[in-house]
């Protein structure tokens, strides 16, 4: 193999092109004032860079708690703060009260977009890998490519003090390493590294994103799948599946004891936080049949409001919204303190027993259209990569749709956990852009392809 056709080279060409397209969509995006989840994200950073504790508390002399989004994105806010003081500064004045009288805070968060950009641009390149490992073609390895960085989820909220970039960039090494474990033979000498670096990256992915803990029963389950197939040994499985898990449990552990000897609880996030996401979620249940079928039109990227508003009168989609009279506000402001205050200490279990159970049926019907929500990445994006899903899976070989669809479930299940148990908004389905863009990838090359052998008849 010739040097300028060697991967190597062109995963770092794609490191530095991702780099500069990049550029402007993150380094020169409007700064704006820390909101919606990213204040409680910059406490935990500040205790930790001021006080060297990892806790949600805002007062001067704050404890150990159990905090929203994990240790890492505390860690990423809190170095950010100490090496620029303007971040720093932006960040303190973001999470303090300030009275009326006084001028707005200042607003430089360049340590913090360079942090952003620097993993934004990891993870393309990630993907750049992760096209090479599926089609073994660097045309299309490069098609792939650059359907990721055309992709806006990428640079819509990297302003923000958000967990979503620094999840983009493990995004980046898990499914890399994830999808090399699956293509490895169950025995070959590099196998079990494989195996045991996608559950090391993993293991960082739950402390930022802990939904993604649903990842490794999947892994498992595919595993033993493969068994029943004779696709694979059972002792190649079991040693697979072992450390898979082990490498897992490598990473999370330090973070569990940390919480079971200070806190006396071994959790991964503090416990309100599912309550809270959960009494969101449940709001949602209480839509009409009719709300329903108009939220299949409503959810559409871009487009599908303004649709709705043409065709429908308001009143069957505007509690679909995010505006007073919507079922986000009504789970927020209404569930959850009447929850809570029935259930104090197992809010959450509460609202499983008495709201998601005795109506299953209905749960799992808004589940899916919440589903179909959260699944437009990209807005219109996700929406191509939606009607390019079926060709692309098709204008492949098999060994490659296997691997396609390899990199594509784990994306896929935290689609639906997440619908089940949240909201549902893009922002949270970052782990489908890399194997939605390799998909639409096929679709393009195979129809090229096609069409070209088409026009030589």
């Amino acid at each position: 193999m010739s040097l300028l056709r060697h991967p190597a080279l062109h995963l770092l060409l794609a490191l530095l092109m991702a780099a500069a397209v990049l550029v402007k969509p993150v380094l020169f995006k409007k700064t704006e004032l820390p909101q919606g989840d990213a204040p409680r994200y910059i406490i935990t950073g500040l205790n930790l860079a001021d006080h060297g504790v990892i806790s949600d508390e805002h007062r001067p002399d704050p404890t150990p708690t159990l905090v929203a989004g994990g240790p890492l994105i505390a860690l990423e806010i809190a170095a950010i703060a100490l090496l620029d003081q303007e971040s720093g500064k932006t960040f303190r004045c973001a999470v303090s009260p300030r009275p009326p009288e006084q001028p707005p805070c200042p607003l430089n968060l360049t340590g913090m977009k360079i942090a952003h950009w620097l993993e934004l641009s990891v993870f393309a390149a990630g993907g750049w890998i992760l096209g090479w490992l599926v089609f073994r073609s660097l045309p299309m390895a490069w098609l792939g490519f650059g359907l990721i960085v055309i992709c806006r989820e990428l640079w819509t909220d990297s302003g923000q003090a958000l967990t979503e970039p620094l999840a983009y960039t493990i995004l980046g090494f898990f499914l890399p390493a994830w999808l090399n474990a699956w293509q490895r033979p169950a025995d070959a000498s590099s196998t079990p590294l494989w195996w045991g670096l996608s559950g090391l990256s993993l293991g960082l992915l739950i402390l930022i994103k802990p939904s993604a803990m649903a990842i490794l029963p999947l892994g498992i389950l595919l595993l033993a799948l493969s068994v029943i197939l004779g696709k694979r040994p059972l002792r190649g499985a079991a040693w697979a599946a072992a450390l898979f898990g082990l490498g897992c449990l490598v990473v999370l552990s330090p973070w569990l004891l940390r919480n079971l000897i200070v806190l006396g609880v071994p959790a991964l996030s503090h416990p309100s936080y599912l309550a809270t996401t959960l009494s969101h979620r449940i709001a949602y249940n209480a839509m009409s049949l009719q709300e329903w079928l108009v939220g299949w039109i409503y959810y559409l990227p871009d487009f599908g409001d303004n649709l709705a508003a043409r065709l429908f009168a308001p009143a069957m989609y505007e509690r679909l919204d995010w505006g007073d009279s919507s079922y986000y506000v009504y789970g927020r402001d209404q569930l959850y303190p009447a929850a809570l205050k029935a259930a104090p200490e197992h809010t959450a279990a509460y609202l499983v027993r008495d709201y998601v159970l005795p109506d299953a049926f209905k749960h799992a019907a808004v589940t899916l259209l919440l589903a179909w929500r959260g699944f437009f990445v990209g807005r219109l994006w996700g929406l191509v990569a939606l009607v390019l899903l079926a060709p692309g899976l098709r204008l492949v070989t098999p060994e490659q749709r296997r691997w396609l669809l390899l990199i594509l479930l784990p994306g896929l299940l935290l689609l639906f956990a997440q619908a089940a148990l949240s909201v549902s908004i893009t922002r949270y389905n970052n782990a489908l852009v890399a194997p939605l863009a390799m998909i639409a990838a096929a679709a393009i090359g195979g129809l090229c392809i096609r069409a070209y052998a088409a026009i030589r008849r």
